[in-house]
């Protein structure tokens, strides 16, 4: 759930856990040590206008789009909340969204928001919340514009028909490396890998938030009604949710 608030990062991305954690570092006093000065990088002219073409023909995201692949989230101060080759699904049209993460689908539309854990059994219902591009996909077009700004150093690979483009700054407060590997014959993304800092020690490389994710699709089709619909998990009574069938056994909770 934590991912439909951010994702890419997603990252791309840039999938909430990356927003909430941008949000909460702001309010942290900035640590002496990380105060450097850096020159201003200069990026080969050719990679960069490529990145800035991908950020282009990916700005669509903040619109309608479907995103499908596997995850794996990492941090290494807490090795408990691992994530590792997860499969996922998001999918947006509109103010609608079906997420899909391992055993959890995150369901926001006809009205209803939905949370469904199946591991745990449990359904989640309130209201239709309302989906800004922060709660999507980081939008690849800010990354490019700011990534020379914060003295990120680019470097570049292709290996096999994939063009590998890395920021890297390990001095950043917030985010030390931001990768992205797209095929060259159709600029479709392929892999986005992103090194979060760990605000309360953001120097220490141990410490590090890893999100690694690779892609099977990313376009703009949204055919949201292919995916669970909330009538199939819950029907409304009045003023009161009541499950369906085949949700008979799950708790169900109303906020």
């Amino acid at each position: 759930m934590m991912m439909v608030l951010v994702l890419l990062c997603v990252s791309a991305i840039t999938w909430a856990i990356q927003h909430r954690y941008f949000k909460h570092v702001q309010k942290q006093q900035l640590p002496k040590a990380a105060i450097v000065k850096f020159a201003t990088p200069v990026y080969d002219k050719a990679l960069f206008d490529k990145f800035e073409q991908l950020s282009r023909k990916y700005d669509t995201i903040k619109q309608n789009y479907t995103v499908k692949g596997f995850i794996t989230m990492i941090d290494k101060a807490d090795t408990t909340t691992q994530m590792k080759n997860v499969d996922f699904v998001l999918c947006k049209k509109g103010n609608a969204l079906y997420y899909k993460l391992g055993t959890t689908e995150t369901i926001n539309e006809d009205g209803v928001y939905l949370y469904i854990d199946h591991a745990g059994k449990r359904i989640l219902v309130t209201q239709q919340k309302q989906i800004g591009n922060a709660d999507a996909m980081q939008n690849l077009t800010r990354i490019a514009a700011t990534l020379k700004s914060e003295y990120y150093n680019m470097t570049g690979s292709v290996k096999n028909g994939i063009q590998t483009i890395s920021f890297t700054n390990e001095h950043h407060i917030t985010c030390k490396q931001y990768t992205v590997s797209y095929d060259t014959l159709n600029n479709e993304i392929k892999h986005i890998y992103t090194r979060l800092t760990n605000f309360r020690d953001p120097l220490n490389k141990n410490k590090d938030k890893i999100m690694d994710m690779y892609l099977s699709e990313w376009d703009d089709k949204a055919l949201i009604t292919t995916y669970t619909l909330p009538g199939e998990i819950v029907k409304s009574e009045g003023k009161k949710w009541k499950k369906t069938k085949a949700y008979e056994n799950y708790e169900l909770i109303s906020i």
